[in-house]
């Protein structure tokens, strides 16, 4: 990493106090920013793999307030309002494609229901959870 202070450089302002003499420990400051990041990055596996494996409840939006310890849960929507241009078109896109995905999502859920399962292994088998051999 570049010792050099500028703004495309996500530690400049603490390189930059480091420089004034105000921060003297900026390689410690950032190894606690880096484990952080290794947290975070920790969460959003963990709720991915959640959806994936329908498991849980996983959350469509991952925050943190560390200032009161709390995991704000909350759904991120399309806003018919936004300024961006590109934002709205591919809203459009999403609004003309939603029945053509919403029906393939239907014929899929009615041709699983079709499927005549072979039968649980054990009586509390709730997962469905079968051996290949």
């Amino acid at each position: 990493m570049s010792a050099e202070v500028v703004d495309s450089n996500p530690y400049s302002r603490l390189m930059a106090l480091q420089k004034m003499g105000i921060v003297d420990i900026y390689e410690r400051i950032r190894d606690f920013s880096v484990a952080v990041i290794g947290v975070v990055a920790g969460l959003l596996v963990q709720n991915t793999l959640m959806f994936l494996l329908q498991f849980g409840q996983f959350s469509p939006y991952l925050g943190y307030n560390s200032l009161k310890d709390y995991f704000p849960t909350m759904e991120m929507r399309p806003n018919p309002q936004c300024s961006n241009a590109a934002c709205l078109e591919r809203q459009k896109e999403y609004l003309l494609e939603k029945p053509a995905r919403d029906a393939a999502i239907r014929a899929k859920m009615e041709a699983e229901a079709l499927l005549v399962p072979e039968g649980q292994l054990h009586a509390d088998n709730e997962w469905d959870i079968r051996c290949s051999s």
